[in-house]
């Protein structure tokens, strides 16, 4: 089975200055623009203001292009549900009480616990979690200069 293919900047291989040069090319010619970020139509009270502040940290280091839209709406949208959801817990608790007095887990209590696993691949999957965009930085960091290669390459040229 094949790898996938990752970005220039994660990757960890060797490749010819031709090989990156082509590489650069193909992933300048697939750079989308970031000028329509604005949050959809759909996306409503707290959800817009968390949808805004990740889309302006994110511009800072431009993180994100027009096509995360979608994904950044969901991840606002969860992200508000599941603050909803954990008020909802703290003010009634982890388990309710029925008519006969039995104990039952509170339903706002397992959708918040729910909701956290779709909420952690949005996020990682955008870029949002320090550990994921440390990932990326780490992989653009310039390795040290070996002096071996500097050597094999001087006898070549």
């Amino acid at each position: 089975m094949a790898r996938p293919v990752k970005p220039l900047a994660s990757s960890n291989w060797h490749m010819t200055k031709d090989e990156r040069k082509k590489r650069e090319e193909a992933e300048k010619a697939l750079k989308l623009k970031a000028n329509k970020l604005q949050p959809p139509a759909w996306l409503t009270g707290p959800a817009v203001f968390i949808f805004n502040r990740i889309v302006e940290e994110g511009a800072k280091i431009n993180l994100f292009d027009n096509l995360d839209i979608d994904a950044l709406a969901k991840y606002a949208d969860l992200t508000d549900k599941m603050i909803t959801l954990k008020l909802n817990v703290d003010k009634r608790g982890f388990t309710l009480c029925d008519d006969k007095g039995r104990e039952y887990t509170n339903p706002d209590y397992t959708a918040y616990i729910a909701i956290q696993t779709p909420l952690m691949k949005l996020s990682s999957s955008l870029g949002i979690t320090t550990i994921e965009r440390l990932k990326l930085a780490l992989k653009k960091e310039e390795k040290p200069a070996n002096k071996f290669v500097d050597v094999l390459q001087q006898a070549e040229g």
